[in-house]
């Protein structure tokens, strides 16, 4: 059992239940942690067989562009969309976001 923490992506974004939150928007920091078997992966040397952490990120980056009241239906994307060979049946991602003031 392995994880991969992708810390400290810096995106802006229109989250919330407010109308002014959609329109003005705000800077967030994500965090997103998935687990998952990386022992095949760290035995062939291959990306298709580990935790792919670009990918997380990119579908993290893709999600948080998509306007959503609230966060958690961002984390419920990217859990249905981050899938892999190493990812377990688990809840696969755990995002943390937080508001920059």
């Amino acid at each position: 059992m392995g994880k991969v923490k992708v810390f400290n992506l810096k995106m802006f974004a229109y989250h919330g239940c407010m109308k002014e939150e959609t329109i003005i928007g705000s800077e967030y920091v994500v965090n997103v942690v998935a687990h998952g078997n990386t022992e095949k992966g760290s035995k062939s040397d291959s990306i298709k067989d580990s935790i792919d952490y670009v990918r997380l990120s990119n579908i993290a980056k893709e999600e948080m562009n998509i306007t959503s009241k609230l966060l958690e239906t961002v984390v419920y994307r990217i859990c249905l969309l981050y899938t892999s060979d190493a990812a377990d049946d688990t809840p696969c991602v755990d995002l943390g976001g937080r508001r920059i003031i």
